[in-house]
């Protein structure tokens, strides 16, 4: 596990890193205290996967409600990014289940990218690490399958489906 002074000299790259309310989601929330990252902050940003920097109207740390199958059950979730080139695809953490979820406005059907907040952080630090060392492109797809088998050793569940947010985003690299 990374100390926090490693995560914060990794995320210098992007920008720097803000502060998460993370006590106040922890009062309100029913996630295991293991989804909470050991760091209360996340980067500004990663490279084209990642930003706290919303354009949108919503704002980071928004509440919002999504509804599972059951119309009854109402999902408690906090807005802690967006995608930088599309803003519609939004980053939630479950204050329930503890997960990371993306969701496309456009199509608003709920994808858990992350079995918890903190390794959703883990994965931000090594994709930091991994933006901020450039090999050419000759090391690329080297460095990438490197890098999918360690976000895939912190989080196995983000790789189980090809077609999963993670699985084509690094599919990109590779």
């Amino acid at each position: 596990m990374p100390t926090n002074e490693k995560y914060y000299k990794a995320w210098m790259g992007g920008g720097g890193c803000f502060a998460m309310p993370l006590a106040e989601w922890r009062e309100e929330a029913s996630a295991l205290e293991d989804s909470y990252p050991t760091i209360d902050s996340l980067p500004f940003q990663v490279s084209y996967l990642y930003t706290s920097v919303m354009q949108h109207e919503l704002d980071l740390f928004s509440r919002v409600h999504l509804h599972s199958g059951d119309e009854e059950e109402k999902i408690p979730a906090v807005l802690i990014g967006a995608v930088p080139d599309d803003q519609d695809v939004l980053f939630l953490f479950d204050l329930k289940a503890g997960t990371v979820i993306n969701i496309d406005l456009q199509e608003p059907i709920p994808e858990v990218v992350n079995s918890s907040l903190r390794q959703f952080a883990l994965f931000l630090y090594e994709l930091s690490l991994y933006f901020s060392v450039d090999e050419g492109e000759s090391h690329c797809a080297e460095r990438a399958a490197s890098l999918r088998r360690r976000l895939r050793e912190i989080d196995p569940q983000a790789f189980t489906d090809p077609d999963s947010w993670w699985s084509i985003a690094l599919g990109v690299l590779e």
